[in-house]
């Protein structure tokens, strides 16, 4: 309890807003749904780089949200990305 609050009302919370409010809107929903799907569909590209990994989950999430007529800065779109990944890396390792 006494961490939470820390964390709301300290500094930590300045750091981590933009993207926990990009997060709870309806675009970051469908951004993040559309990360999990691409992570998972890059982390099954065995014969290419890591950085190609982020990449073409990068041009799959930007396309799926273009089709939908959503527009998200670069850093928004890499920040949901790192995060869908980190999200696949627990669900990995809970196998």
């Amino acid at each position: 309890m006494w961490t939470r609050l820390k964390v709301i009302t300290g500094y930590i919370w300045d750091f981590i807003r933009p993207t926990v409010q990009l997060l709870v809107s309806d675009a970051g929903h469908l951004a993040m749904n559309a990360a999990l799907t691409a992570v998972s569909a890059a982390a099954k590209q065995t014969d290419i780089s890591g950085r190609e990994k982020f990449e073409l989950a990068f041009k799959l999430v930007q396309s799926d949200l273009q089709k939908k007529g959503i527009v998200m800065l670069t850093r928004h779109l890499n920040s949901i990305i790192e995060l869908a990944y980190e999200k696949y890396l627990a669900s990995v390792e809970n196998l």
